[in-house]
C-alpha cells in the first residue's frame, strides 16, 4: 500500500502538531507557511 500524501497549510500550533501526526501515521507530510517563520506567536 502506497503512503499517503498530506499538505498543511498553516505552521501555526495545530498546524506543526498535525503535520507531526500525520508523518507518525506514515504519511508524507508538505508543510505550507506564507510567514518566514514557523510558530507564529508559540515559538
Amino acid at each position: 500500500m502506497s503512503a499517503k500524501q498530506v499538505i498543511v497549510v498553516g505552521a501555526g500550533a495545530s498546524g506543526m502538531m498535525a503535520s507531526v501526526r500525520a508523518a507518525a501515521l506514515g504519511a508524507e507530510v508538505v508543510l505550507l507557511e506564507k510567514m518566514d517563520r514557523e510558530g507564529k506567536k508559540v515559538l
